[in-house]
């Protein structure tokens, strides 16, 4: 680079207003700039927005540099066969976009997030099934849960980072509610709350023996919940799970275990206790 001082064909102050002028319009579109980021964002203008920028600082600082300080450079490359020379302020206005480009980070357009769901009764557990819902305003994205208990999501618009959104968990055993939260990481908890359990009723009915109805009891293996049949023998219970689950269903009779087998739900079963001679 060879830097050379050059005449000018206006006067001095001449190149001040073309200088002022440009940057008012450096500073307007600024603000526009700024006014429309999240726009920009959202279908992915802005790096073509920045270069605008960088046009119209390169042209204010070449109308400043070669018309009010009177300085100019020359600016020559050669590459094989071919060679570039550029010189007075079009070196500048160069030097500027060029430098603006190479040295200065590009804003991400996009960004990724992890989600990790966790249970708020199981001390951090990892649930590994279900699925995620996001809404990015109008955009609903879902994504399943891996086997490491993470929902993926790439490419989430710059304009969301540090932003609340809405999530919901599409888990088995946990509330949906869609709760609020910020994308400020590269990992964001989602803490689920458990569900009670399901109730379903159990009836069936039981073969009475000779003794007193009263000094039956039915329950079931790892519930608390019992009951006593009628005098006709027939019985109901309220009992933790779904239809189609296997419960291990245990028969007393004065203390004694008369019955202990697997009947599905939600009935209706019969039971036949055999008491010990």
């Amino acid at each position: 680079m060879k830097a050379t001082v050059s005449s000018q064909p206006l006067p001095a102050k001449a190149y001040v207003r073309i200088g002022l002028v440009g940057i008012a319009v450096f500073l307007l579109l600024l603000f526009a700039y700024s006014r429309l980021i999240p726009l920009f964002a959202e279908y992915g203008e802005l790096y073509f927005f920045r270069y605008i920028l960088l046009l119209a600082f390169g042209l204010v600082g070449a109308i400043v540099l070669f018309g009010v300080i009177r300085s100019s450079s020359t600016i020559s490359y050669t590459e094989k066969n071919w060679k570039v020379k550029i010189g007075g302020p079009a070196a500048v206005f160069f030097l500027v976009v060029w430098g603006g480009i190479k040295y200065v980070p590009n804003t991400p357009q996009t960004f990724d997030v992890t989600i990790r769901p966790e249970s708020s009764e199981t001390n951090g557990a990892i649930i590994t099934s279900g699925s995620i819902l996001v809404d990015l305003d109008s955009d609903r994205r879902s994504q399943r849960l891996s086997p490491s208990g993470e929902a993926d999501f790439k490419q989430v618009p710059w304009r969301f980072r540090g932003t609340a959104v809405s999530v919901r968990a599409q888990v088995e055993g946990y509330e949906e509610t869609p709760q609020s939260i910020v994308l400020s990481g590269s990992v964001v908890t989602l803490l689920l709350i458990k569900l009670p359990p399901p109730v379903t009723q159990l009836t069936g009915s039981i073969v009475l023996p000779k003794q007193k109805a009263g000094d039956i009891k039915i329950l079931v293996e790892g519930q608390n919940s019992e009951t006593s049949p009628d005098k006709f023998g027939r019985f109901q219970l309220s009992v933790d799970g779904r239809p189609g689950d296997r419960i291990r269903v245990k028969v007393f009779i004065n203390g004694n275990l008369a019955y202990d087998d697997f009947q599905s739900l939600p009935g209706p079963v019969t039971i036949n206790p055999r008491l010990n001679k």
